[in-house]
């Protein structure tokens, strides 16, 4: 017998408000990289400015406790609330990624996440036991595809690299057409070198949410409380707490000493993604604990709990925003501290602004549309 689920499930409170709190990590990555994408090979950047203490202990923080670590969560959660039917759906999620992507931010995620979706969905009526297996085999791939990365990252460490302008930046582009242009072939470049690794890692991701779904880890039972607290205990948060404060030590010490090699940046990125992603699970497993201890939900989730339901229109906006304001961030010289305290600003805003929504019943465009079936009618 097959586990097929209903296309929709009650929302869930805690779920949604880890949805707006993943999305905090996002606001802060994509603004405080800005200025020095889209070729600097760290997402969040070099701390700027070069040799400000402050800007080399704040980059220090965001590499261990805030790069690799939102993504991860969103795309477990995506797994988690993936629905058999909605094929027609992630279609059109393609579309947006494919539009947003190529015409407004080159870093766009969405693109995977629809290709995830109409992936995974072949596998959303599977027994949980078949599904478990796909799940080992995605796990092997993806140590593999990284393993790999690693290996041609050391085979290419002696390479000739043109070291990293500030003219060659998305903000330095002086018109609309030199903007739409660097972003789209950057767009293309990244969706082709995310074959080799990052679609797989995602995939995988997906899976384990829906694995999640299936065997309720994010329920209250006991079996659930069990399991976070056998896999991703306090000993093994701990561990990873350590493992990625000392990534976050040598990245800043690195950039220290001045403009790292491309290729060791690119390590990093490549080969911290697991240990992120380990990170990720521990502190979601404390969550739980934490979030079940208690008998009803704590404030901090009851209040981002109606952000979650419009985190598609503030990942957006976001873009949107830093697209339409680049000659601002320009202006800012990619101050670590500054554009930190500007996206924690934005997101707190944006958070804001979702809760209003959901409280009046608002619902925007784009969602309405994403919701409507092929032949018209809204999904019920």
């Amino acid at each position: 017998m097959q586990d097929n689920h209903p296309l929709h499930t009650p929302r869930e409170p805690w779920v949604d408000a880890l949805r707006a709190l993943a999305l905090l990590g996002v606001f802060v990555v994509n603004m405080v990289g800005y200025a020095q994408t889209p070729d600097y090979p760290l997402p969040i950047g070099s701390p700027l400015p070069a040799g400000s203490v402050l800007a080399q202990v704040l980059h220090g923080l965001l590499l261990a406790l805030v790069q690799g670590k939102a993504w991860p969560l969103l795309c477990f959660l995506f797994g988690y609330s993936l629905c058999a039917l909605l094929r027609s759906r992630y279609r059109k999620l393609l579309c947006v990624g494919l539009l947003h992507g190529s015409l407004v931010y080159f870093g766009d995620i969405l693109t995977a996440y629809a290709v995830c979706g109409l992936v995974a969905t072949g596998w959303a009526g599977v027994r949980p036991a078949r599904l478990l297996r796909i799940w080992r085999w995605l796990s092997l791939l993806v140590v593999v595809l990284l393993l790999g990365n690693g290996v041609l990252l050391w085979q290419w460490k002696d390479g000739d690299y043109p070291p990293f302008s500030a003219a060659d930046t998305l903000v330095a582009t002086d018109s609309l057409q030199a903007f739409i242009a660097l972003n789209a072939s950057s767009y293309l470049e990244g969706q082709i070198g995310s074959l080799t690794a990052f679609f797989p890692l995602l995939l995988w991701l997906t899976v384990a949410g829906m694995l999640a779904r299936r065997f309720r880890l994010l329920g209250s039972r006991r079996a659930a409380r069990l399991f976070w607290a056998r896999h991703f205990g306090r000993s093994q948060l701990a561990l990873a707490l350590l493992l990625n404060l000392a990534l976050g030590a040598a990245s800043a010490w690195l950039h220290r000493a001045g403009t790292p090699h491309p290729i060791t940046l690119s390590a990093f990125f490549v080969l911290g993604a697991l240990p992120g992603i380990w990170l990720v699970a521990c502190l979601l497993g404390f969550g739980m604990r934490h979030i079940h201890s208690r008998s009803q939900l704590p404030r901090w989730a009851g209040w981002l709990a109606p952000a979650g339901h419009h985190t598609l229109a503030m990942y957006l906006l976001l873009s949107l925003g830093m697209a339409l304001g680049h000659g601002a961030l320009r202006q800012l010289g990619g101050d670590t501290a500054l554009t930190l305290a500007i996206a924690l600003l934005a997101w707190l805003a944006a958070v804001a602004a979702a809760r209003t929504a959901s409280r009046h019943g608002w619902r925007d465009p784009l969602a309405r549309w994403l919701s409507r079936r092929p032949d018209g009618q809204p999904y019920r």
